[in-house]
């Protein structure tokens, strides 16, 4: 690994924030956001706009949460795409149609 010991830890890059080391990003309370920008106690991971208190990589907004990217389920986001009842793609592919509840890779019939 690289970087600078910190206390037991070490961190690949970044500078110490407490006890704790980031990879890279700014100070934020006493945690640390790779890439982003500070929101209360904690930043966001990567890109995405101030959600309340929460931020996400990217996307719009729904309710006091947001999606990394699609639009809006229910309460819930998918990746990218469609409506999937009241919930979104979880770990299927981020694209395709809508088979049944879940989605299909690529476009295919992915049962269950």
């Amino acid at each position: 690994m690289s970087g600078q010991q910190v206390g037991n830890e070490w961190a690949t890059s970044g500078q110490q924030v407490g006890k704790e080391w980031a990879t890279s990003g700014q100070q934020v309370g006493n945690e640390w956001a790779r890439i982003g920008q500070q929101v209360g106690n904690k930043s966001q991971s990567i890109g995405g706009k101030l959600v309340d208190k929460k931020w996400v990589r990217s996307g719009q907004g729904v309710g006091k949460e947001w999606a990394r990217s699609g639009q809006e389920v229910g309460k819930e986001w998918a990746r990218s795409g469609q409506e999937v009842d009241k919930k979104s793609t979880n770990w299927w592919e981020i694209s395709g149609p809508l088979v049944g509840n879940k989605w299909a890779v690529s476009g295919q019939q992915v049962v269950s």
